[in-house]
Parts: structure tokens; C-alpha cells; sequence
């Protein structure tokens, strides 16, 4: 196999990946709840603690 030939089946590679990509990209953007779905862990990060932190004698703790 050449060199161009090489060249050939990389730029063709490359363009079929990029094609993928693109289309992905589309459809993550028309279904924006699998958007939301991958961002869903960063967005509990953001949210206060539901559940108050609990001293061993009873008190709760304020958190700083």
C-alpha cells in the first residue's frame, strides 16, 4: 500500500468520524433531556444537602 493510499483511507477515516460527530451532536441537541441527563450529577453537586448533618449527641450541625 502507497503512501497516498494512506493518506487516502486516513482523510476518509477522519471525515467519517467528524460526519458521526456531527450527527451525535444534532441529536443531543434535539433531545435535550439526554443533555440534561449527563449534566443532572453537576446539578445535585449545586443543590443544598436535603439531609442535615447529625451530631453523635443528638444536635444538628450548621454547615459553614
Amino acid at each position: 500500500m502507497s503512501y497516498d493510499y494512506f493518506l487516502l483511507y486516513l482523510s476518509a477515516g477522519v471525515g467519517v468520524g467528524v460526519v458521526l460527530g456531527l450527527i451525535l451532536l444534532v441529536l443531543a441537541y434535539k433531545n435535550r433531556i439526554a443533555l440534561r441527563s449527563l449534566l443532572s450529577p453537576i446539578r445535585y453537586r449545586r443543590t443544598p444537602a436535603l439531609v442535615k448533618p447529625v451530631a453523635l449527641d443528638g444536635t444538628t450541625t450548621t454547615q459553614t
